[in-house]
């Protein structure tokens, strides 16, 4: 048997939630109430993993569903890996009135949740079974790449696309890999730096894809990553550069996502956490439609407006 054990702490509020997920706002005798769930991870490192496959496989769905399921399972055949969550009471603890973007609603009212707050550590543990005798945990294998992808470019729960649920690997046990897998950078150079490195050691560099994918796929020509210029004190002053050079844009509703037809952000805002302080980045994976001429604006805007592109192109002149 394998096991990976990873520490990880929150580095923005994380919104996870379990039966009791509703807010005052719909019925004030319910309180939503925080909850770590395996399932809910499973669910993040599932999408991740199809975003390396898919780069691994040229985008093709049915060889990504049959990659997938060989190391996750599906309705017909079980996961060779197992997913666990544990936590002590004393270092998770549900707070309220934690803050997330948007900070409020186009009325101007707050937006405050109940939520495990930053500094909140937990232990993943991945395991295989004692007969596996496969390589699933072994250094460059799509499980490991979709790990860095969830821990360094995305987040957990909900909002995770907004900023909620970021963390960070404190410490990984049972994985010894190049590039480091809970690196804690000492600035903002060295997390761009690190972000680069993870990058094309997600794709090798020359992966890129000959036509537009039906979904999110991490590859040269597919993702943009920009990394915030400066460091700041806090999760919420990081927060307020992504809003500054977001604000605009994502009011306007048109690469943010929508509810009508329902469609998600192509947009993954994050925080990471140096030793010098909070920086902001993003992540953008281009996939199915959207104004992706709009997209290109926006990221020359970000360019323009103290972010740093540290990873593919964004041209997509080809596709858009």
């Amino acid at each position: 048997m394998s096991r990976l054990h990873l520490t990880l702490q929150t580095i923005t509020p994380l919104l996870m939630y379990g039966a009791y997920n509703k807010d005052g706002r719909s019925n004030s005798s319910l309180q939503a109430q925080p909850e770590l769930r395996a399932t809910s991870i499973r669910g993040v490192l599932r999408y991740w993993l199809r975003a390396v496959l898919g780069a691994e496989h040229n985008g093709s769905p049915s060889l990504v569903y049959e990659a997938e399921s060989a190391i996750l399972g599906n309705t017909g055949r079980g996961s060779r890996v197992g997913v666990r969550v544990l936590w002590r009471k004393e270092e998770m603890q549900p707070t309220e009135k934690q803050t997330v973007l948007p900070r409020k609603t186009s009325k101007g009212h707050l937006l405050q949740h109940t939520a495990f707050p930053p500094k909140s550590r937990f232990h993943l543990y991945l395991t295989t079974h004692p007969l596996d005798t496969g390589d699933v945990f072994a250094p460059g294998a799509p499980l490991i790449k979709a790990l860095f992808l969830m821990t360094h470019f995305g987040g957990l729960g909900r909002r995770a696309r907004r900023g909620s649920g970021n963390v960070c690997v404190r410490q990984a046990d049972g994985y010894e890999g190049t590039p480091q897998l809970d690196l804690f950078p000492k600035d903002r150079d060295e997390l761009a730096q690190h972000l680069r490195e993870v990058a094309n050691y997600i794709t090798s560099e020359v992966v890129t894809l000959p036509y537009r994918p039906k979904f999110p796929v991490f590859a040269g020509n597919t993702a943009v990553v920009l990394v915030g210029k400066s460091a700041y004190p806090s999760y919420e002053d990081a927060f307020d550069e992504l809003w500054r050079v977001s604000g605009s844009y994502h009011h306007e509703g048109s690469i943010f996502g929508g509810t009508r037809p329902r469609r998600a952000s192509a947009i993954h805002m994050r925080v990471a956490e140096t030793k010098a302080g909070c920086v902001p980045l993003q992540t953008i994976l281009y996939s199915g439609h959207g104004k992706w001429k709009r997209m290109q604006e926006y990221i020359a805007h970000c360019q323009q407006n103290g972010f740093e592109a540290i990873y593919g192109d964004g041209a997509w002149e080809d596709w858009a």
